[in-house]
């Protein structure tokens, strides 16, 4: 026998705002008050789909089911109970409603239920076995802005890792940091209204991975990539004044490292522009931003862990986060 507990926003964690619709709780990596702000249709769609974000709470519960609206096509939910050894996935077909998890470890501990990275996803219930307790958990861990492309959030047409394979997700364990995940799938592209959105949510570290899906979408050309990187670190800059932000460079891709695309632009080129970037600010005194060249995660020499030539597989996902985790530690 299981019974229902009833919803509550606190029990999500990642989310930048929560929905209450008729069907129950809808969390999104944007404003959805103001979603037609973050054009296109909320920064390409994707600020609905819910990579990082995860329902925890404290329970004796050793058995938790899920209920949901029906995924958009198939997508894998995980279930994990940190400092246990418990972390178990499951794969979601399209039409499904619930998941179940079973055979949790007993007594009283952090049940986090990762949903999938790459839908959208409306919680309606939450049950637990008959007798048991749950409360919302209190995470009191730093907080992480982490921005990206599909890279950060997590997905592609041949890569489809789970939620707790992203690398976002694995150097967040690393590094012990709770995770705010704004990866946006072919939308990652500097928009002042994402760089407003950042500079009002509490943080203690940002990354800003940048440059593939500009490159990609020649959304900027060489002028416009430099001033927009610039004034997208100043306005986070306006609330965020003495906090570690890491500018991160494209990742290798064959295809585009000298390859210039419509506007001029090449992986090497961009490489190049924000390392000068950060040196500029670095001079007019911001003495927490720091550059991580992208190659330094991965490189030519781990080409063959990206099935797809441009997104890692959950091995490559692994070592971009313990690379990033080794690196950052040290300005922390």
């Amino acid at each position: 026998m299981m019974k229902s507990i009833p919803l509550q926003e606190s029990y999500i964690q990642g989310a930048i705002s929560v929905r209450r619709t008729e069907e129950g709780l809808q969390p999104y990596r944007a404003p959805y008050e103001q979603i037609e702000l973050f054009p296109s249709n909320g920064i390409g769609g994707r600020a609905r789909e819910a990579s990082g974000v995860r329902i925890a709470f404290v329970s004796d519960s050793t058995m938790v089911r899920v209920r949901f609206v029906p995924l958009e096509g198939p997508g894998p939910i995980s279930c994990v109970c940190r400092n246990t050894g418990y972390s178990v996935t499951l794969s979601l077909e399209e039409g499904e409603t619930e998941a179940l998890f079973d055979r949790l470890p007993t007594g009283r501990k952090l049940v986090e239920v990762y949903v999938p990275h790459n839908r959208a996803f409306v919680w309606t219930a939450l049950e637990l076995e008959e007798g048991a307790e749950a409360e919302p958990y209190e995470d009191k861990r730093p907080r992480w802005l982490a921005y990206g492309s599909s890279i950060t959030q997590g997905c592609s047409s041949k890569v489809t890792p789970g939620p707790l394979e992203t690398w976002p997700v694995v150097a967040a364990g690393l590094l012990d940091y709770r995770l705010t995940n704004l990866g946006f799938g072919g939308s990652c592209h500097m928009e002042p209204m994402v760089a407003r959105m950042m500079r009002d949510e509490p943080a203690d570290l940002i990354s800003l991975c940048l440059g593939i899906n500009i490159y990609g979408g020649q959304t900027l050309n060489g002028h416009t990539f430099r001033t927009s990187a610039i004034g997208f670190i100043q306005l986070l800059r306006e609330r965020h004044r003495s906090i570690p932000i890491v500018v991160i460079s494209p990742i290798y891709c064959a295809s585009r490292e000298e390859t210039p695309n419509g506007v001029g632009l090449s992986l090497q080129s961009m490489r190049s522009v924000l390392s000068e970037v950060v040196e500029l600010l670095r001079k007019h005194g911001d003495e927490r931003l720091h550059y991580v060249p992208g190659l330094e995660l991965l490189g030519a020499d781990a080409a063959a862990l990206m099935p797809d030539e441009l997104h890692p597989n959950a091995e490559g996902y692994r070592l971009m986060a313990e690379r990033f985790s080794g690196i950052v530690k040290k300005w922390l």
